[in-house]
């Protein structure tokens, strides 16, 4: 069996560990391959929460080094709002429900749960709200690579 993931957070390293672990306990054997380092682009999500602190700071009219984790939240839950409303894309929402007190709600989905294309899209939704407010967002990295190898 043949699995590729990669760590990038606590989190991320924890499942890895996890799965890790289960294979060999179950194989007995294990053997997997590594690469290491920066990778040279961009990712679609940092590239996605550097827009949204931009945007965030554009709209509170400082710098992006004021703006606050709860700022860039509350741009964040904004633009994900805004985009849902005006697409109706089903995957910025998920239905949330809570066992012990019945609760349900629909809620947003976390940006890292979306795939490749579904990122893409997001970004340039975001991209051209921004401009259409003024702000201009750069396209960097893996996003803008996308973008350029669509246009050829």
């Amino acid at each position: 069996m043949t699995s590729e993931f990669t760590v990038d957070s606590a989190r991320t390293l924890a499942e890895a560990h996890k799965w890790l672990d289960a294979n060999f306990k179950a194989e007995g054997f294990t053997r997997y391959k590594c690469r290491h380092g920066k990778s040279a682009s961009l990712p679609m999500n940092a590239l996605l929460h550097v827009w949204l602190t931009e945007l965030a700071g554009y709209f509170a009219k400082c710098d992006t080094k004021e703006v606050s984790t709860n700022m860039a939240e509350g741009m964040k839950r904004t633009a994900k709002g805004l985009c849902y409303r005006e697409t109706a894309w089903s995957w910025l929402v998920h239905d949330v429900f809570c066992p012990m007190t019945h609760r349900a709600k629909v809620d947003y989905t976390s940006s890292a749960s979306w795939a490749k294309g579904e990122k893409s899209d997001f970004l340039n939704w975001l991209q051209v709200f921004a401009a259409q407010h003024g702000c201009i967002l750069e396209s960097k990295g893996e996003f803008s690579e996308l973008k350029k190898a669509q246009h050829q």
